[in-house]
């Protein structure tokens, strides 16, 4: 394989990670806070990709469209948790039955999804600039995309480790009982990571549109990889989880190429995330940065 392709190849890994930053970090947060995984994160970046697609259907612009996705996917998580999560967690409801609600919250919300827009297929059909240097090509959404997860990340570091909602947070997640013994309000907590893990999932479903079609199975295509983002960075470890976004995403840029060379269906590209949550578990079950935030 020549260099250049490689290097391509690496770019493109970039890019897949910069998403998978921003649709797992509501996975990271939920799952730190209520100890369940929430498989109706999935319906939140299908959500932000439609909004998005509303959006530019109305004149606005694309990143105009950013904001309608947070609001939309965050507003549906916040009510998601109050009205159905909330009510569990009181009921002293375990982390199957939270689970297996999480996963008929998602079926509701996708069939409301299809009543909207039918299965009809969607493009946010703006036109791409392709630039190309040293034989690499790369398109001005692409770049924005990169652009946009990195800040993305100095911003959720620079919140956890410098402001007191931050802070408290993180306390949240390593100890919820002792968090609330000292005066943190967990609940109030709870509702602010619902509200920013949802809207950045709506955020992470738009830019998932620029690069592929608008289907209402769109959040499930990549719920997968967003879980194997989160057990290889420590689950609940949102700097584990930049991390290893990253690395999630440079796998599976260079497990599609290795297998479209092989002559092998990249409809098994899935199998790719299966493989990096066995390794996780059997080598590094707390993830690479450990349990520790």
């Amino acid at each position: 394989m020549a260099k250049m392709n490689i290097l391509q190849i690496f770019i493109n890994g970039i890019v897949i990670g910069s998403i998978y930053l921003l649709i797992s970090v509501g996975l990271a947060f939920t799952y730190g806070l209520l100890r369940f995984p929430n498989f109706s994160h999935a319906e939140l970046i299908t959500l932000g990709a439609y909004a998005s697609l509303i959006a530019c259907s109305s004149n606005f612009d694309f990143i105009t469209s950013l904001p309608f996705a947070f609001a939309i996917s965050s507003l549906i998580a916040l009510l998601v948790h109050i009205l159905v999560f909330s009510f569990m967690m009181r009921m002293r409801c375990g982390m199957v039955e939270l689970m297996v609600a999480s996963i008929g919250v998602g079926l509701v919300i996708r069939h409301v999804i299809q009543e909207v827009w039918g299965a009809k297929i969607y493009f946010l059909g703006f036109v791409r600039h392709v630039y190309e240097f040293c034989g690499v090509r790369i398109a001005d959404a692409e770049i924005f995309i990169m652009l946009f997860s990195a800040l993305s990340a100095i911003f959720l570091h620079l919140m956890l480790t410098r402001t007191k909602v931050g802070i408290a947070l993180r306390a949240s997640i390593e100890n919820s009982s002792l968090a609330s013994i000292l005066g943190v309000d967990v609940e109030r907590l709870t509702l602010f990571a619902w509200l920013v893990g949802g809207g950045f999932a709506g955020i992470g479903g738009a830019l998932l549109a620029v690069q592929t079609r608008i289907i209402p199975q769109l959040g499930w295509e990549v719920l997968l990889s967003a879980f194997a983002v989160v057990i290889l960075g420590g689950v609940g470890n949102l700097h584990g989880a930049i991390l290893s976004s990253y690395l999630i995403g440079l796998c599976e840029s260079f497990g599609l190429t290795l297998l479209v060379n092989l002559g092998i269906s990249s409809g098994y590209k899935s199998a790719i995330s299966f493989i990096v949550i066995l390794l996780a578990l059997i080598f590094k079950p707390k993830g690479l940065l450990g349990g520790e935030f």
